[in-house]
């Protein structure tokens, strides 16, 4: 008798056991999953920053950016006469080509804002470059009269929300300003030149 509960005791001890390191093991798996997984969104998030910085740093993009940086206007109208139009089938419009440089940046942008919206890049990889937001401050009035006359509110939307997410961004962190005053204090300590 002493013995069949010595062995039933002793078999549900390995039972016991059993269960406890299939548990481990399981939980286990699963947390070299979750870092897998992370490690995994890391290197997809910078591969897709390296794209982006690749694309904008190529010839016609970046070339592109720099014209319409350049480009003046009094109105809507003038802008309609001077570079064309950034919609397409607008009245007034002479020549897309110009126009078509706008576009190429404006939709570059608006791809890569999608990209922040469904998380797939981080907002901070793209404020660390910067550049995005000044294009849009400067033909921001431009697309606001686009929107009204075309009666299209979501022209150039996902841009738009790019835009707001990185100056939201930039007001929530000190991440740069720090940067910049240790760079700066680096520099001094280094005896370089300060700007």
């Amino acid at each position: 008798m002493v013995e069949q509960v010595t062995f039933q005791t002793l078999f549900q001890f390995l039972q016991t056991v059993g269960i406890l390191v299939g548990v481990y093991y399981y939980i286990s798996t699963i947390r070299t999953n979750q870092r897998n997984q992370q490690l995994a969104l890391e290197a997809r998030q910078t591969q897709m920053f390296m794209d982006f910085h690749d694309k904008v740093m190529s010839d016609p993009l970046r070339s592109s950016f720099f014209e319409i940086l350049e480009w003046e206007w009094h109105d809507y109208d003038d802008f309609l006469e001077k570079y064309g139009s950034p919609w397409f089938g607008d009245e007034g419009a002479n020549d897309l080509k110009p126009a078509r440089k706008l576009i190429d940046v404006f939709g570059y942008y608006e791809g890569l804002g999608v990209l922040v919206q469904t998380s797939d890049i981080n907002i901070e990889l793209i404020g660390r470059f910067g550049g995005v937001t000044r294009i849009w401050d400067k033909f921001e009035p431009i697309v606001y009269e686009l929107r009204r006359r075309h009666e299209e509110p979501s022209a150039w939307e996902e841009y738009e929300e790019l835009v707001i997410r990185l100056k939201e961004f930039y007001s929530s962190t000190m991440l740069f300003k720090d940067d910049r005053v240790s760079r700066k204090r680096r520099r001094e300590a280094l005896g370089m030149p300060t700007y």
